[in-house]
């Protein structure tokens, strides 16, 4: 009997297929035009969100106030905006400068690759296909090109979810203070802690995790204030829930998209309640479900992401392959999936993917609700995602 193809091979194929072409058509047209080749959205200077980060470490260590980081006069050729929290500050003690962007975002890169080709293990080649479509769709890769920070963000979740899926009391306190590291970084990544409930007793590390949390905002309050005054809310190349709301007012597009928000969580409660509880994998794969569909659902509630946010429902897709063979919803929150990390950065089909984000929330919103009953927590295990 042939043995067969381990689909992770396709995956490693087509990225050095896709760094090949990118690498000689940077070299050939220069930083922005040579992303074009990949249908990437570049921009200048290259690696701008790791060189913004580093250039404010590099005036937070020459003793420049971090208001006057955060928020500069925005003059042609001035200093970047940081629009991040203090706590990226700590990276000022680690040596870091701006000349190292590029080395930080390859080896970053290199890191989630290498990562994430653990931690989906051996596939099917449709599956490989599947997930180099997802990978090294423009989407994902923006994030390399603008070297932004929530390569680092990814990583921290992923290394915490499969500290989680580990059985030692020891095991499941760090991955969540990983998480939680992630969350005094960038906030959002909050929404991963429902995972550790997950495990025995992991009630009672969400709640002292939770609390610590909640001391981080109330003695930080001033700065994440600034900080949310000068973050970005654009609908270019992102998604969330007030796509199609940038030409009202704020107020206005907040409760718009606030009930549309809550109308599709209440469709995705009730359309679970009418189906039966789904299983989970015991270990990492149901783990990691739990913490990348959370984290997807709040980026998507919370109002509009980059697209580089998707990343996160990679973090579901073992979970959610393993449901595929004989369910619909996976199947098509899989194709949604990978539909919309290709139309995302299309602005000319903005309507489209904002549609097919739409649905997608509602349908992970739902499968996660299913998931919900799940709690019991078996010794870890891995799950090869090949088909019967």
């Amino acid at each position: 009997m042939r043995k067969k193809i381990d689909g992770r091979w396709i995956i490693i194929f087509l990225a050095c297929l896709y760094a090949a072409i990118s690498a000689h058509s940077i070299n050939a047209r220069g930083w922005p035009r040579g992303w074009a080749a990949t249908r990437v959205p570049a921009m200048e200077p290259p690696m701008v969100d790791m060189r913004t980060v580093l250039s404010g470490v590099d005036r937070y260590r020459a003793g420049v106030p971090m208001a006057e980081i955060q928020s500069p006069p925005r003059q042609a050729g001035g200093p970047p905006l940081l629009a991040y929290p203090v706590t990226w500050m700590v990276f000022s003690y680690v040596g870091l400068h701006e000349k190292d962007t590029e080395a930080c975002v390859a080896v970053l890169a290199a890191a989630c690759a290498l990562a994430t080709l653990w931690f989906i293990g051996p596939l099917t080649p449709g599956a490989g296909i599947l997930y180099a479509l997802v990978l090294l769709s423009p989407s994902l890769m923006l994030a390399v090109e603008r070297g932004n920070a929530d390569l680092l963000i990814f990583l921290l979740v992923l290394i915490g979810c499969v500290l989680l899926a580990q059985a030692p009391e020891w095991a499941g306190a760090a991955g969540l203070a990983l998480i939680l590291a992630a969350a005094v970084l960038k906030l959002y990544p909050i929404a991963a802690f429902l995972a550790a409930l997950r495990r025995r007793r992991g009630w009672v590390l969400v709640v002292a995790c939770g609390l610590l949390f909640a001391v981080f905002l109330i003695v930080d309050r001033e700065d994440l204030v600034r900080v949310s005054q000068v973050a970005p809310r654009t609908t270019f190349l992102s998604f969330g829930s007030r796509m199609g709301f940038d030409r009202v007012a704020r107020s206005v597009a907040f409760m718009a998209s606030s009930a549309l928000t809550l109308a599709a969580l209440s469709v995705a409660y009730f359309a679970s309640r009418r189906r039966p509880a789904l299983p989970l994998d015991a270990g990492l794969y149901g783990i990691s479900f739990w913490a990348g569909a959370s984290v997807f659902l709040l980026c998507f509630a919370i109002g509009n992401n980059f697209a580089y946010r998707f990343s996160f429902l990679v973090l579901a897709m073992p979970q959610l392959l393993l449901w595929a063979p004989s369910r619909l919803s996976p199947r098509l929150a899989l194709g949604l999936f990978a539909c919309s990390v290709w139309t995302t950065t299309t602005p000319r089909l903005s309507p489209f993917s904002a549609l097919l984000n739409w649905i997608l929330f509602v349908i992970v919103a739902t499968l996660l609700f299913r998931a919900l009953p799940m709690l019991s927590l078996k010794p870890f295990q891995r799950t090869a995602i090949y088909s019967k």
